[in-house]
């Protein structure tokens, strides 16, 4: 694939459209094709695959999004040229009841976080063109998934001049988060030195850091007691008064998303660490992420444990 060009690229691409194959194979097909194609000639690819600029079913949404990225950093001018031209012909126009076009942030997120490092005015001026309460959602895009070390003090004042003092601890959060869900909360640390962090920023960012990174962990398994030793030490350094809160709502959320902790252990494993440190924080952020609706007698066990009389009520009474 790699030693292909272009053109026998695209005509790969056309003879699987051409066969009698169901979706997820030739989804599986495409995408091995569409990464080579993008990388070797971004704008190429663009234009030709124009019309599924919105494929989400099939991945290319993203990847076409990717190559707008790319294309920007080769050429910045002409990447804002097609995309604005695309921009005026409709292509990104929203199609949702809010007015807001996710599609249209997804693809502004390749081009502003390319631009971050090279010409970070031009990245602004295309930011602060969008509504107000369009510009978080260009955060999420996966232009911003990979942010460089170099671009993260660019990227923290973008996102301080552009955003509520809401949205940008999000934003600083979710970033915070998708390097811990890597396995590498010492990314986390110089991530946010990088950005220059306030002490709200930092409590904000360690916190969602430290809970994906457990949730990340638990993943199709088990969380183990020393994987929450860990992440409560490393806590411990960027937000201690958060630890027992963080803990609680870390062991709640390892039992989503497939994990094989069921709410027998995961309760036991919250107990332990209640027992040690006596803190309601443990018990109130283990119900809160918890999946309590399914075990509501177990859960309402724990909650009688909690020690305030005012938060005790206030759960068991979510829990009747």
């Amino acid at each position: 694939l790699q030693a292909m060009d272009k053109e026998e690229l695209v005509a790969a691409l056309e003879t699987i459209a051409a066969l009698e194959l169901d979706d997820t194979q030739r989804m599986m097909l495409e995408g091995m094709l569409i990464g080579p194609l993008l990388m070797k000639d971004p704008e190429f690819a663009l234009t030709r695959f124009v019309s599924r600029i919105d494929d989400d079913q099939s991945g290319m949404s993203w990847q076409l999004a990717n190559a707008l990225g790319e294309w920007a950093g080769k050429d910045s001018a002409a990447a804002i040229a097609w995309f604005d031209k695309q921009i005026a012909a409709g292509t990104f126009d929203s199609k949702s009841l809010d007015g807001k076009s996710r599609l249209r942030a997804s693809y502004e997120a390749g081009i502003v976080a390319r631009l971050l490092g090279s010409d970070p005015a031009t990245a602004e001026a295309r930011l602060a063109a969008l509504p107000a309460d369009q510009r978080k959602d260009v955060f999420d895009g996966f232009g911003f998934h990979q942010l460089k070390p170099a671009d993260h003090s660019a990227f923290a004042t973008l996102v301080r001049n552009q955003l509520s003092v809401k949205e940008r601890l999000e934003v600083f959060g979710n970033h915070a988060s998708m390097l811990a869900m890597r396995g590498d909360l010492e990314k986390v640390e110089e991530y946010m030195d990088g950005i220059g962090a306030t002490p709200e920023e930092r409590t904000r960012s360690a916190e969602d850091a430290a809970r994906s990174s457990i949730e990340g962990k638990s993943y199709n398994r088990k969380v183990k007691a020393e994987e929450i030793d860990s992440m409560r030490e490393w806590l411990g350094t960027q937000a201690p008064g958060s630890v027992d809160k963080i803990t609680g709502e870390s062991i709640g959320g390892s039992m989503q998303r497939g994990s094989a902790t069921d709410f027998s252990e995961a309760s036991a494993l919250v107990l332990k660490y209640h027992e040690s440190s006596g803190s309601d924080d443990i018990l109130t952020g283990f119900l809160d992420k918890a999946n309590t609706w399914e075990n509501k007698e177990e859960a309402r066990v724990i909650a009688e444990k909690i020690s305030d009389p005012k938060k005790r009520e206030e759960v068991l009474k979510k829990l009747k």
